[in-house]
């Protein structure tokens, strides 16, 4: 009779931490799959800010401003492919930045940088670029911005020099 007891509890402890191993391991997966299904709960929209058509990053600082947000950004100087460049963005209350860097049309893979605060307000970093095998030039800056009040969204175009 004790014999019987001991194997039912050790047949019982045995699927207690069965149990607790396949929570820890959902628990560890939720990162990584939950917001593919939904669990994490929506996640709030980028706000575009008004795309800047008339200045070139990589030669002037140029800004833009919407919803209350003023942004300003600077690459350089000597923005060459396959050359690390400073990046320095100019953004009030600001808890995270991102700047990707795209071509328009063309796939050139991601070039993705996360910028550090440097001071309050203003973020810097050092990105670098691949060549563009056909010869393109044309660049465009995505900046992600996080605040309290929102994830917002700026459109920069620039061109790479030779």
């Amino acid at each position: 009779m004790k014999r019987s007891r001991r194997l039912v509890r050790m047949v019982t402890l045995d699927l207690a931490r069965f149990r607790l191993g396949a929570l820890c391991g959902l628990a560890c997966l939720f990162p990584v799959f939950g917001p593919l299904s939904g669990c994490g709960g929506p996640e709030r929209p980028w706000r575009p800010l008004p795309e800047v058509t008339d200045c070139d990053a990589a030669r002037a600082v140029c800004e833009t401003v919407g919803s209350g947000v003023h942004v300003r950004l600077r690459l350089g100087p000597g923005v060459r492919a396959m050359h690390p460049f400073p990046v320095v963005l100019e953004v009030p209350k600001a808890h995270g930045v991102v700047i990707r860097f795209e071509m328009p049309g063309m796939d050139m893979g991601k070039n993705v940088y996360r910028l550090d605060r440097a001071a309050p307000g203003r973020w810097a970093g050092k990105a670098i670029l691949p060549i563009c095998l056909s010869g393109r030039t044309d660049w465009v800056a995505r900046v992600e911005i996080e605040r309290a009040d929102g994830r917002y969204l700026a459109v920069f175009p620039f061109h790479v020099g030779p």
